[in-house]
Formats: C-alpha cells, structure tokens, sequence
C-alpha cells in the first residue's frame, strides 16, 4: 500500500508535467498562476504543492534536444498507470517578474 500511495503521487506528477511540455502557452499560464499560489500553499493538495513549487522556482527543458511534440505518453501497464518512458527534465532557475 506505501508503494502505490509514493508511486502514483511521483506518477502524477510526472504526467503534469508531460502535459504542460506538451503544451508550452499551458506551462506558462501555469507558471504565471503558481506564484499566488504558492504563497497560499497550505490551501493546497499535496501534488499541487509539488507542482506549484516546481513551476514557481523553474522553467523546464526536455532532455536530449527533444520536442515536445516528440514526447513519448504511451502508458505502463501495472498497479498504477505510469509513463513507459520515464520523464527526463532539465530544469532552469526561474525568475518571474512581478508587476504590479
């Protein structure tokens, strides 16, 4: 049972992620959302916390020179439903701007 509660937590952060690589205007309204959110954070669900931290402290690059169109989502067979090919980022310090 602690395996399947950790696993599909990573899991579903990894297809989040894939998601918003997939679709890069997605990742930025994301990015530009997450910074109010983060600050309100006890409001949020654990895997959105996670996501929130990591759009807010960075931009991502697929590894490898892939595109995003290139992105493999096919699905693993098992307890949970998990990429078959694991999700490798890049990630890059991420400095929003604020306006006010």
């Amino acid at each position: 049972m602690l395996t399947a509660g950790s696993h599909t937590s990573s899991s579903s952060v990894e297809w989040a992620f894939s998601e918003l690589l997939k679709n890069p205007n997605l990742m930025e309204e994301a990015q530009a959302e997450e910074g109010g959110y983060v600050l309100e954070y006890h409001l949020l669900l654990p895997i959105e916390l996670v996501l929130a931290q990591l759009l807010y402290h960075f931009d991502w690059e697929l590894a490898s020179g892939l595109k995003p169109e290139q992105l493999d989502m096919t699905e693993a067979n098992g307890l949970t439903i998990s990429k078959k090919r694991n999700l490798h980022l890049i990630p890059i310090p991420y400095h929003p701007s604020f306006v006010e």
